[in-house]
């Protein structure tokens, strides 16, 4: 697999797609190459945003405090 700043050059975004210290980015980590199949997308292990780190555990209490509001507002 190539490093990140070859497939953001590939893209189109040459000063975009890499992660260094100083930097401010959003990091979606999955457990599965997305390059090899698009529904690798949906293996999300964690969730970097804004310099909070979202694990998978969290991801799941999210989801689940997000699916009792859908519930209860029926």
């Amino acid at each position: 697999m190539p490093p990140p700043q070859v497939r953001a050059e590939f893209l189109g975004r040459r000063n975009e797609g890499s992660v260094t210290p100083g930097k401010v980015a959003s990091v979606i980590v999955l457990d599965k190459n997305p390059l090899e199949d698009i529904r690798n997308t949906q293996s999300i292990r964690a969730v970097i945003i804004r310099g909070r780190l979202l694990d998978r555990a969290t991801l799941d209490d999210m989801l689940a405090g997000v699916e009792r509001s859908a519930q209860n507002s029926r």
